[in-house]
């Protein structure tokens, strides 16, 4: 049976983004999901993708565009540390569930702004998970597992089963992602690197996450 976008149980994703090693911002994942990033890794921001968005439910969709949107049961939101979702007309999400990929842009100015300083990077740390959604009702999430985390993937290099992480509901990994600052602000590449994540360069950033690292 293929999935399609808009099937409970769809692809849930939770991306934190801590500026250039906060020690302020919160530590939960959105969704519900019962998991913590590192305390190292208080998030400012945090990007969610739940491709169980309601609103395309029995509608056979195996590819999807859309923008930034202020539900919880949303395919595509941005959140700030008080859990105030984020808006600009320029961001936006795109999922193809035939190719398993999931590329997402977003402008600078809605994470905090460019990059600035001698030295700037994004703190990045990451869940994935089964979603749901209720977009009338501007519910959505993770799916629950019995009251432990519900993260099925993370950013780690814990060997074995991802509960070898997630046990204790706390992402201890996570990855430091440093760009120029200046225009255009492209990452700096270091020498193991991962292509996972992509958004616009010139409005926004091309995420690449690098070998995940311990940060205590």
């Amino acid at each position: 049976m293929p999935f399609y976008i808009g099937d409970n149980g769809g692809t849930f994703v939770a991306i934190t983004i801590n500026r250039n090693g906060s020690t302020t911002g919160e530590t939960w994942f959105a969704g519900g999901s019962d998991t913590q990033v590192d305390s190292n890794a208080k998030w400012q921001y945090q990007v969610v993708l739940n491709l169980a968005d309601s609103r395309y439910s029995g509608q056979n969709e195996t590819q999807v565009t859309d923008t930034l949107q202020a539900n919880w049961g949303g395919i595509y939101y941005i959140v700030d540390s008080t859990r105030s979702f984020q808006s600009d007309q320029e961001s936006s999400v795109v999922a193809d569930v035939s190719r398993s990929a999931i590329e997402f842009r977003v402008k600078w100015s809605t994470i905090g702004g460019v990059p600035s300083g001698g030295s700037f990077f994004l703190r990045i740390s990451l869940i994935t998970a089964r979603g749901w959604s209720n977009y009338t009702g501007n519910g959505g999430g993770a799916w629950d597992i019995g009251g432990a985390s519900d993260a099925l993937d993370c950013i780690t290099n814990v060997t074995g089963n991802t509960w070898n992480e997630v046990q204790d509901e706390v992402v201890n990994y996570y990855i430091d992602l440093y760009f120029a600052t200046t225009p255009p602000y492209y990452p700096i590449p270091e020498p193991i690197v991962i292509p996972l994540l992509v958004a616009s360069a010139g409005g926004g950033f091309v995420a690449y996450l690098f070998k995940a690292r311990r940060r205590k």
